[in-house]
């Protein structure tokens, strides 16, 4: 089970850049009835699940549209 949220905010003062945050949690699906958001979820239907790795070069979803590396394992 992977929880993913991004935000982004104004910069501080005048001509400054946005400030970008990201914050992930994941666990293995059996261990989701101890995490809230997975509540509604129906975790035996295996349609819903996308696999993902930890990061681009081990995703293996080939036709993301947010890929920005190469996979190493095709």
């Amino acid at each position: 089970l992977f929880i993913a949220r991004a935000e982004s905010r104004a910069g501080s003062g005048l001509r400054t850049p946005r400030h970008h945050y990201a914050v992930a949690i994941g666990c293995q699906a059996t261990f989701a009835d101890r995490i809230v958001y997975a509540d509604r979820l129906n975790l035996h239907r295996s349609e819903i699940a996308e696999p993902v790795g930890v990061h681009c070069r081990q995703c293996p979803r080939t036709q993301c549209t947010q890929r920005v590396f190469d996979a190493l394992v095709r």
